[in-house]
């Protein structure tokens, strides 16, 4: 049986995963600092998010810029003493810029996971990942997953490129040395997987 103190952790910890759900989707990003710890370390940024709480903040202003109306609807919450895991829907109509896709007006919904470790009822660790290629994909972008995860383990970013009937995705990318993409002949022998 769980001790009260496990269990007092347990729901400080539940109702602050809870808290930054509204707080995202009532558009009140200034206010994450009440969930997330300013030096909060997370293990999967987004690219170009900075470190802490100044870097997430930045990377929901960028994402609420592309979708207004975001909304996040958590489907399943696991929590211990320690950890609270979300698997989550996130929602929302394409309004701006999203990686280099202007906007759409196309209204998409993607999965997500999350699991934050707090400390003090605040995130002080975060991995997770929602998928951006799915909205990619809703949005018309024609992209490679191939190519793209490839390119983005590399430390590349996707170059979303206009066509008359759509995006597509710009797969060449540049190497550190500015000579193109590294291990070429490697990834066309299929040597990546």
């Amino acid at each position: 049986m769980a001790s009260t103190r496990e269990t007092n952790t347990r729901e400080t910890n539940t109702a602050a995963q809870q808290h930054l759900g509204e707080l995202i989707n009532a558009g009140e990003i200034d206010r994450i600092d009440e969930v997330f710890a300013a030096d909060v370390l997370d293990h999967d940024r987004a690219p170009d998010q900075g470190e802490g709480v100044e870097g997430t903040k930045g990377f929901f202003r960028t994402l609420s810029a592309a979708f207004p109306d975001a909304h996040l609807e958590v489907d399943q919450l696991v929590a211990d003493e320690d950890n609270v895991v979300i698997a989550y829907r996130l929602s929302g109509t394409h309004q701006g810029d999203f990686q280099g896709v202007p906007a759409t007006g196309k209204r998409v919904e993607v999965r997500g996971v999350q699991v934050g470790r707090f400390e003090d009822g605040k995130i002080v660790e975060r991995w997770g990942a929602t998928d951006e290629l799915g909205i990619l994909r809703q949005l018309g972008a024609q992209v490679s997953a191939p190519e793209t995860v490839h390119s983005i383990a590399q430390g590349d970013q996707p170059v979303m490129t206009e066509r008359q009937d759509g995006f597509d995705v710009d797969d060449t990318t540049t190497a550190p040395d500015g000579s193109g993409r590294a291990n070429d002949s490697e990834y066309e022998a299929g040597a990546h997987r």
